[in-house]
């Protein structure tokens, strides 16, 4: 049996399909269960980023925003992961530049906030760098919450610009094929952070707005309004995954090293 499921209508997820993650089981106010694509699917009100410490904030940013600039002159390559060989493609620079930001957030609290754990969790592609931390914090930003959304660096963005063969069989749980990060200059203007074929390679582009009534369109955002508006633009915090309440002793955990390495980065799938 077949049935159909209005737009705006509640329906509870109760976990991925066996072997098919980009499928869910879902249950109506009814109590009639079934699947549907995940993709078709946004969270009921999932709330805003993290409160962050300022200090932690800061260095996470400020280790984005200095690799943004050191790595400016790196060309896209999709597949390829590291950015220090000159070529890297959107979810490599991702995981790239969250090594950076995670160790410098270490580093400033003194202990262990991100894990290896962690970092190992973004290398992957585009579409799991967003659904898997998504999914571990409960929290996956889409369609009209992007707009009411408190943007600050940290926030990874999801976006599926289409269905191509190199991404088929992946299991993509929401078809996202690109992948950037906010950053804040400065000033205080927000920015994303991407390796673009677009871009042709490592870039900055300035956050912007969507717009609304009395309000010009502006930037990144009125460029994508298209796909958020299609379902097409997810976003989740990483801070969400982090060790924000510091424990009783300000130490390293014993089994976790300050200093993150560098992840197998033979084991990334393109995109």
């Amino acid at each position: 049996m077949i049935e159909a499921v209005a737009g705006g209508q509640l329906v509870d997820q109760e976990g991925p399909a066996n072997g098919h993650p980009d499928w869910v089981k879902v249950k109506n106010a009814a109590g009639t269960r079934g699947f549907m694509k995940r993709m078709l699917l946004c969270q009921n009100d999932p709330g805003q980023p993290s409160e962050v410490p300022s200090n932690l904030l800061k260095a996470y940013n400020d280790a984005i925003v200095k690799a943004t600039n050191d790595f400016d002159d790196v060309r896209y390559k999709l597949g390829k992961k590291d950015p220090e060989t000159g070529l890297v493609d959107c979810s490599g620079w991702i995981c790239f530049v969250n090594r950076l930001a995670f160790n410098a957030v270490n580093q400033a609290a003194g202990r262990t906030v991100f894990t290896s754990a962690t970092l190992e969790m973004l290398n992957t592609h585009s579409d799991h760098q967003v659904a898997l931390p998504g999914y571990r914090v409960g929290q996956i930003i889409s369609v009209t919450d992007i707009d009411r959304l408190d943007f600050r660096p940290g926030l990874l963005i999801g976006l599926n610009f289409g269905d191509y063969d190199w991404e088929r069989g992946q299991g993509r749980v929401f078809e996202i094929d690109h992948i950037v990060q906010t950053m804040q200059t400065d000033d205080g203007t927000l920015y994303v952070t991407q390796s673009s074929s677009g871009g042709d390679g490592v870039n900055s582009v300035r956050l912007g707005r969507r717009g609304s009534a009395g309000v010009p369109a502006v930037g990144w955002l009125k460029t994508m309004s298209q796909l958020l508006e299609s379902n097409r633009m997810h976003v989740i915090d990483i801070f969400g995954l982090a060790n924000l309440t510091a424990p009783a002793s300000m130490g390293p955990q014993a089994d976790e090293p300050l200093e993150l390495g560098t992840p197998d980065l033979s084991r990334a799938p393109p995109g």
